[in-house]
């Protein structure tokens, strides 16, 4: 599970 689905902004913050 990508990390920035933990937190807010519920997407993958991860991506660019």
């Amino acid at each position: 599970v990508p990390a920035g689905i933990l937190q807010p902004p519920f997407y993958d913050a991860n991506r660019p």
